[in-house]
């Protein structure tokens, strides 16, 4: 638990102390492979890793993996007097765009949602749109009409464990 709070008060010094700057925008190319470009190659190093999000008392952190376009990892969910959710995702690259299916685990059942991201430089800001539910599974209604929220961008961390 003591090991848990001081990690936690390191993400809150860490994003407290962070500097904001003004950063060209990462923008990947599908059509290319990594393989035989090597910004794309950058690009995907600097994808990698952990990202988290903190605010007030809600907190949330991700874990990245990626080989070509192909991108998988774990998501976890904290926020104030509600219920937490831990899983695994897997998805692609889309342009600007990850796009994943969050499998999870909230009050007991699994769940399957899909998450969206844009790729920004350090940091991933989390898609917004009218949802769809069907059975355990919920998706956004319409991509074309995502709104992607700055202010709750997933920061990139160091990776601790």
């Amino acid at each position: 638990m003591q090991k848990k709070l001081l990690y936690l008060l390191f993400l809150v010094f860490f994003a407290a102390c962070a500097e904001v700057s003004e950063k060209k925008d990462i923008t990947v190319d599908s059509t290319l492979t990594p393989a035989t470009d090597t910004a794309l190659v950058i690009a995907d190093s600097l994808l990698q890793g952990c990202y988290s999000y903190i605010h007030g008392r809600d907190t949330a952190s991700l874990e990245l993996g990626l080989e070509k376009s192909t991108v998988s990892g774990s998501l976890s969910y904290n926020f104030y007097e509600k219920d937490r959710n831990d899983g695994s995702f897997t998805g692609e690259l889309q342009g600007e765009l990850l796009r994943v299916w969050y499998l999870y685990r909230s009050e007991g059942m699994m769940s399957v949602r899909e998450e969206v991201w844009k790729i920004r430089p350090g940091q991933l800001w989390p898609a917004q749109g009218e949802p769809v539910t069907k059975n355990d599974t919920t998706r956004f209604a319409d991509l074309s009409k995502l709104k992607f929220d700055s202010s709750r961008a997933f920061v990139k961390v160091k990776c601790v464990i």
